[in-house]
């Protein structure tokens, strides 16, 4: 009998083990130091401000505050006018721990980043993709300026 080669495995033995995707995720977390973000859902609350004596409305608190990476992706700017107003449309990836949840429309702000430029910013969630076998989270958001 010819000697199984590496294509055949060992017979009984799962190809992709069933714990893959969560023994990979404290891995990838550990690379996720580059900016902290906070996420949340868009809309405001309404709250009681002192000063003005009246209810003011104010941005939802964040529902997840953490570390990400945050890169803008190699595809060109979309540039849109809207009512004689030129907006520039750039498109980001944010990848955040797989236990996130993020939606479309979700904000996202970039609280602490090494880029001065990007720092404050808030970016609008388009797509956050989902699969099986992921041990990170890659969330794509447009900045509009």
């Amino acid at each position: 009998m010819p000697r199984p080669t590496r294509a055949h495995g060992r017979p009984d033995t799962e190809v992709i083990p069933t714990d893959w995707a969560a023994s990979h995720r404290p891995v990838a977390e550990k690379t996720m130091r580059a900016a902290t973000v906070e996420l949340r859902h868009p809309g405001t609350t309404q709250a009681w401000d002192p000063g003005a004596e009246q209810m003011v409305d104010v941005p939802r608190a964040p529902y997840w505050t953490g570390t990400a990476r945050v890169q803008m992706l190699a595809t060109r700017d979309q540039v849109n006018v809207v009512v004689g107003d030129v907006e520039y449309v750039a498109q980001y990836r944010i990848v955040v721990p797989a236990a996130v949840a993020p939606t479309p429309a979700d904000l996202c702000t970039v609280t602490v980043v090494d880029d001065a430029v990007l720092a404050g910013r808030t970016l609008t969630v388009g797509l956050v993709a989902t699969g099986s076998l992921i041990w990170e989270r890659d969330v794509y958001a447009a900045l509009v300026s």
